[in-house]
């Protein structure tokens, strides 16, 4: 699965953007989503993630309508956003769109009717068990027309359903007056009063059924109208607001879809999915806001944040990896190689740690690698437990050619890794696409240029040639909208810059400014490229 193309109509500060993921060839298939704060990176992929991840399941939808608070009561349809989705080769749209419709409240009255329904006959089905079990009691007096053992058994058995009738202080009655040889005729009498209450009578449901019928027959051949116009009824986020998709793609591929999108993201996160009261938890209490993420994890199962630690995973994943060489085995009689690969890339994954194994297969070992030392997986450092969290998490939980998002992936990574980030990404997953939101210069600098996305006051800027300075400076300035020096260094250089355009880089003063520069960045920096590269353009 591939996401091609995003166009948002209305949501939130975005309006009418659209942005593109085509995968270029011979580059990562990872994309890096960039803005200041507030400027809509989580915001955006959270709404990714939950539409398309959620839509397909009735236990999901609840958090779409949470997410579609604002669209609760509109006045006129509007159309929400368009996805352009690739599978195997082909183009799919998928359309998702907000009306007030009346007929689509056939989906409710359905609903509503068919639980009603389901009430009655239930409550109609206890009503005839206890009106059983009741005469049942009769029938053995009749029979015997004594209190057999099986009788008082089975007497003692219906308290319950007396107590529901108010008759327990005449049960209670007869039952002590019973054993000083209360007659048969009483016990009759007091059965036959419970079997003539009103609470023990079942129903009619007849008219009920007929008109869940009905209403189910208009609600099927409105489905099939729908059908015949490639829509799909999604939910309703409101009591008359209702989300629909318009979209050439199969029921079957549809489901298949919403089980490959993927999220990663911090714990400490605001999730504009989250119902209105769960998102006030984070400022009240961490430990109540941690209980809300985790429901919603059990809830959404491809929703992840970065708080775990992954030894149980690896040790699956090394299960895993064993059994499918095995199967390899089987069929071509040579043992596959995914357990090496897998054993290889723990080893080498950390700088100078390594993980692996231990002979039963029942345990995993961290240590040093010079030294052999065994560490716990606590001594790992914050950034070293995110990233051997992210590699399990790909390896082991995603299936491959899936979605993934994931927002500030750079928490606690060093710059070096988050350099790294983007082949290790490609890596690690089996032909799956990443949408990453984040701050990092370093990431920034190493996405490929066309797979940049810049996010200002709620519009979209994709490049459609490279950065003409690719260094930490230039991405802050120019893709972040931060500014990129000290104050003190943005002068100096703008002075310096000056004396050069006016040839007197040999001044006193130009010297002088030269060693404070120095003193606050390298020689080689970008600056100094720039100025060499000034003067040479101007000797020509």
């Amino acid at each position: 699965m591939q996401l091609k193309k995003v166009e948002i109509i209305k949501y939130r500060n975005f309006e009418n953007i659209i942005i593109n993921f085509d995968k270029q060839d011979n580059f990562p298939n990872v994309f890096s989503i960039a803005s200041k704060n507030g400027g809509g990176k989580s915001t955006l992929i959270q709404f990714i993630f939950i539409i398309l991840h959620c839509f397909m399941d009735k236990n999901k939808q609840k958090y779409i309508k949470n997410l579609l608070e604002e669209f609760y009561e509109i006045t006129e349809d509007i159309e929400l956003v368009n996805f352009i989705i690739e599978d195997n080769g082909k183009d799919y749209y998928l359309n998702f769109s907000i009306t007030k419709e009346k007929a689509f409240n056939m989906y409710l009255d359905e609903e509503e009717l068919k639980k009603s329904l389901k009430k009655e006959s239930d409550s109609n089905r206890e009503k005839q068990q206890k009106f059983s079990k009741l005469s049942f009691l009769i029938n053995i007096l009749e029979e015997f027309n004594r209190l057999t053992p099986l009788f008082k058994n089975k007497f003692r058995d219906s308290e319950n359903i007396f107590n529901e009738l108010g008759m327990s202080s005449l049960y209670d009655e007869l039952r002590i007056e019973g054993n000083r040889g209360k007659v048969v005729k009483d016990y009759k009498e007091f059965i036959k009063k419970a079997l003539n209450d009103s609470r023990l009578q079942s129903v009619d449901i007849e008219d009920l059924d007929k008109y869940y019928r009905n209403t189910k027959n208009l609600l099927d051949k409105f489905r099939d109208e729908l059908n015949n116009k490639n829509i799909i009824y999604i939910n309703h986020i409101n009591h008359d607001t209702v989300l629909i998709l318009e979209t050439d793609m199969d029921i079957e591929l549809l489901d298949c879809l919403s089980k490959k999108v993927f999220l990663n993201a911090p714990n400490s996160q605001i999730y504009h999915f989250l119902s209105s009261d769960d998102k006030k938890e984070i400022f009240d209490s961490d430990l109540s806001y941690s209980a809300v993420l985790e429901n919603s994890k059990n809830e959404l199962d491809n929703f992840y944040t970065y708080n775990f630690i992954p030894t149980e995973l690896i040790l699956k994943s090394f299960k895993k990896a064993s059994d499918e060489d095995l199967k390899i085995k089987r069929k071509t009689n040579k043992y596959g190689e995914k357990y090496d690969r897998l054993s290889q890339n723990l080893k080498s994954l950390l700088d100078n740690k390594e993980i692996l194994e231990n002979e039963n297969g029942n345990e995993i070992i961290f240590r040093l690698k010079d030294s052999k030392i065994k560490i716990l997986p606590e001594d790992l450092s914050h950034g070293e437990l995110k990233k051997l969290a992210i590699f399990i998490w790909l390896k082991y939980i995603v299936s491959e050619d899936s979605i993934i998002l994931i927002d500030e992936i750079d928490i606690a990574f060093h710059p070096r890794w988050q350099y790294q980030l983007i082949k290790d990404l490609s890596k690690w997953s089996d032909g799956s696409q990443f949408l990453l939101a984040t701050h990092s210069p370093q990431i920034l600098s190493s996405t490929y240029y066309k797979n940049l996305i810049i996010l200002k006051d709620g519009e979209v800027k994709q490049l459609s040639k490279p950065l003409r300075d690719n260094d930490l400076n230039h991405i802050v300035e120019l893709v972040m909208g931060g500014k990129s020096l000290p104050e003190e260094l943005d002068n100096l250089q703008k002075e310096y810059r000056e004396l050069i355009e006016e040839d007197k880089e040999n001044s006193e003063k130009a010297e002088f400014i030269k060693e404070k520069i120095l003193e606050l960045e390298g020689a080689n920096s970008s600056f100094f490229r720039r100025i060499d590269f000034y003067k040479k353009m101007n000797k020509r």
